[in-house]
């Protein structure tokens, strides 16, 4: 399996090059598929690297916690667990 890092990396160079779209799929949808991870992991990628704080991308990197816990923290920075209870009932 490809380490964080190294997917992070792909993610954020592809990203960042608009022609990197070929006529099988979108370039995340191949890295997904090289990586050996879902697309929907290397959209979470794209937002980690975004929008996080530098402490959340240490402890991603550490493997203290995981690219779908640093995506909830990315998404729910700020949110108190009420609102998040108001957001799913809705």
């Amino acid at each position: 399996m490809i380490s964080r890092s190294a997917l992070s990396a792909a993610t954020t160079s592809a990203a960042s090059d608009p022609s990197q779209i070929s006529e099988q799929g979108k370039t995340g949808q191949k890295l997904a598929a090289i990586a050996g991870v879902s697309h929907d992991t290397v959209a979470k990628v794209k937002k980690i690297e975004a929008k996080a704080t530098p402490q959340v991308k240490a402890k991603l990197a550490s493997g203290e916690i995981s690219i779908n816990q640093a995506h909830k923290m990315v998404v729910y920075r700020g949110i108190t667990n009420s609102q998040k209870k108001d957001n799913r009932a809705a």
